[in-house]
């Protein structure tokens, strides 16, 4: 049996913010509720200084290259659809055999 790791990179917009304590409160709670929902490793990857841009890592393991790539595209539905003040500028999904 093998495992399969995927990998989702979401690059946001956050075009009403106005400061880092601003996305923080956007963020924080979007990283808390993807963890809490799909019991994901979620993380702030980059632009971590910017306060108009966003970049989230989100992982997973898997003994099905296709249920991983349905649980971040479920992931990437959620963000797009919860409400959250964010614009999902790109994204990327990454499924690797381990």
């Amino acid at each position: 049996m093998s495992l399969h790791a995927g990998i989702l990179k979401l690059w946001l917009d956050l075009p009403e913010n106005t400061s880092l304590k601003g996305k923080r409160q956007i963020i924080q709670p979007l990283i808390r509720q993807l963890q809490n929902r799909f019991n994901l490793s979620v993380a702030e990857a980059e632009e971590m200084d910017r306060w108009k841009t966003a970049v989230i890592g989100i992982s997973c393991i898997s003994n099905s290259a296709v249920v991983a790539d349905q649980l971040l595209n479920k992931v990437l539905a959620f963000v797009t659809d919860g409400g959250f003040d964010v614009v999902i500028r790109d994204f990327q999904i990454e499924i690797m055999a381990v």
